[in-house]
C-alpha cells in the first residue's frame, strides 16, 4: 500500500496535464475497436485512476485543514501577544466587551455593514450595525455599549 500511496501522490504531480491524453487515447481505441469499453482491464486501470483520484485529494484536503490550523494558531498567537491573555481571549471566541478598542472588535466580529459617526465638542462617537438589532457603541475608540 505505502508503494501505490508514493505512485499516487507522483500521478497527482502529473495527472492533470496528462489526463486528457489519456482519456483522447482511450476514446479513439474504443472507437477503432482495439479496447472494448467493458474490457475487464480498462475498468481495472479506471478503478486504480480513481484509487490514485481519491488519495491525492485526500492529500490535497489534508494539507488544506494544516495550513488552515497554522493558520488559526498563528492568528491566536498574534492576538493574545497584542492585546494580552484576558482581551485576547474574548477575542479569538469571538466576542466582545466593554473597554474593548475598535480594532479589537474588528478582530472579534469582523467588519461592520454599516458605522455611524457622531462628534460633539470634540467626543467622537460611533455606532456600528451590523444586524438587524446588533449594535456596538463607541466614545473615542472604545467600547462603550453593546
Amino acid at each position: 500500500m505505502i508503494k501505490f500511496y508514493s505512485v499516487a501522490l507522483e500521478w497527482g504531480k502529473i495527472h492533470s496535464s496528462i489526463q486528457k491524453i489519456i482519456d483522447e487515447r482511450i476514446d479513439t481505441a474504443i472507437q477503432k475497436g482495439i479496447i472494448s469499453a467493458n474490457d475487464p482491464e480498462l475498468q481495472t486501470a479506471f478503478n486504480i485512476i480513481n484509487k490514485v483520484k481519491l488519495i491525492v485529494k485526500e492529500k490535497k484536503d489534508a494539507e488544506e485543514k494544516a495550513r488552515k490550523e497554522k493558520e488559526r494558531l498563528e492568528f491566536e498567537k498574534m492576538i493574545i501577544n497584542k492585546y494580552g491573555e484576558y482581551y485576547g481571549g474574548f477575542i479569538i471566541k469571538g466576542q466582545v466587551i466593554l473597554g474593548m478598542s475598535t480594532e479589537m472588535c474588528r478582530y472579534a466580529w469582523g467588519e461592520p455593514s454599516r458605522i455611524n459617526t457622531t462628534i460633539v465638542e470634540g467626543l467622537k462617537s460611533e455606532q456600528w450595525v451590523y444586524s438587524l438589532y446588533t449594535y456596538l457603541y463607541f466614545d473615542n475608540g472604545k467600547l462603550t455599549a453593546i
